[in-house]
């Protein structure tokens, strides 16, 4: 059997596009400078956000943002298709690092 590692964010779910709706809500909210650097693909350098500023929006949306994610085009068929074939996945994620729920 082959072992196949697989990531969840951008792999099987389609999280940045809705990370980045509520980093626009989370930045408007905090009364923010709008995106500071659109070549940056992490928040953390798209914004001019503190630390702090951080660490809250990670705390108010992380959740959430995992709750309404979905799947990305295309996984579904893949990932059946790969059963059939007898592979083995492994989720490889740093979620529930910093939440508990997760």
């Amino acid at each position: 059997m082959l072992r196949i590692g697989i990531d969840l964010d951008g792999v099987v779910i389609d999280s940045e596009k809705t990370f980045r709706v509520y980093e626009e809500i989370f930045d408007m909210e905090q009364g923010g400078k709008g995106i500071v650097d659109i070549t940056e693909p992490k928040y953390q350098g798209r914004y001019d956000w503190t630390e702090e500023q951080q660490k809250e929006f990670i705390n108010k949306y992380y959740l959430q943002v995992s709750k309404e994610s979905n799947l990305m085009p295309g996984f579904a068929n893949v990932f059946k298709l790969l059963k059939e074939l007898d592979m083995e996945f492994v989720v490889i994620t740093a979620r529930g690092v910093h939440i508990p729920e997760m």
